[in-house]
């Protein structure tokens, strides 16, 4: 009676862990869902180009009140739009689309990989390189806010997430190979 009780337990607990997959499969379906995403990236593009448009057009009217401000003798009141031009500038950076902030914060940082034998550069320009790769370099393509993929275009060898500070990095190669990487001081 206890081994029917604790095989039924096991069964319960090995059933747990698996979640059926939400999404609709049918191709109807799947086709909606690609029309919206893409008619929605398209929007939300269109309201940064013009977004941005306007931070612009922003910052160089202001400039041109700063100079108006210098030229009255106004120093305070330049430096008060110095402070808006400086807002308006980061939040300029803020709105870029989470492709260049990844660019961004990628570029230029080294990861220790494999235990630190490999290091691991990534450039803003979406090419990655490594010393175990001798003078071959590979590009990286983003697919999520955290996430890249890298390898050759037609066949990008694993997938890299990093966590919210970009301080570490899980891998997962096409082989279903896991491995970490630290970034590098």
């Amino acid at each position: 009676m206890h081994s029917l009780a604790a095989g039924m337990i096991c069964l319960a607990l090995a059933g747990a862990g698996e979640q059926p997959n939400p999404n609709p499969r049918s191709p109807a379906a799947v086709a909606a869902i690609k029309r919206s995403e893409k008619s929605i990236a398209e929007a939300e593009a269109q309201f940064r180009k013009a977004k941005g448009d306007a931070l612009r057009q922003l910052v160089a009217d202001l400039e041109a009140a700063k100079a108006e401000s210098m030229k009255a003798g106004s120093l305070d009141e330049a430096n008060r739009v110095q402070a808006r031009i400086d807002e308006v500038t980061e939040e300029m950076k803020n709105d870029a689309p989470a492709s260049v902030k990844l660019a961004r914060l990628l570029g230029g940082s080294r990861w220790a990989h494999e235990g630190g034998r490999n290091i691991v550069a990534y450039a803003a320009d979406g090419t990655v390189s490594s010393n175990a790769w001798g003078n071959k370099s590979y590009r990286w393509t983003q697919t999520g806010p955290r996430t890249v993929r890298q390898g050759d275009p037609a066949d990008p060898a694993v997938e890299i997430t990093f966590d919210d500070d970009l301080k570490h990095a899980l891998w997962v190669y096409a082989s279903g190979k896991v491995s970490f990487a630290v970034r590098a001081k």
